[in-house]
């Protein structure tokens, strides 16, 4: 699509300061961080966009599993933009 992208994910156990606050978050055991650097190919001078995001985990995943359910979360979330129409107003078109 005319961009490169790295992304570098971080997964790491809640740490014993934040273990007060798992009453809040029932079974809380990771924290996550994905960092992703994007570049459009046509504007090879202009710096790479970084963005942060940051999640909590119940499930004990690896950074490898961390980067596939990020991946596989937003697969599925684009598969539900419906395509209404092929051509433009096709769904005006009388039969």
């Amino acid at each position: 699509h005319g961009r490169e992208e790295i992304r570098l994910h971080i997964v790491c156990d809640v740490p014993d300061e934040l273990i007060d606050f798992t009453f809040e978050w029932k079974g809380l055991k990771k924290l996550c961080v994905a960092v992703s650097f994007r570049s459009i190919i046509a504007e090879q001078k202009k710096e790479p966009e970084m963005t942060v995001r940051y999640y909590i985990s119940s499930a004990d995943l690896t950074a490898e599993k961390f980067a596939t359910a990020i991946r596989n979360h937003w697969h599925v979330e684009n598969k539900l933009h419906w395509r209404l129409d092929g051509v433009p107003q096709e769904h005006k078109i009388a039969a």
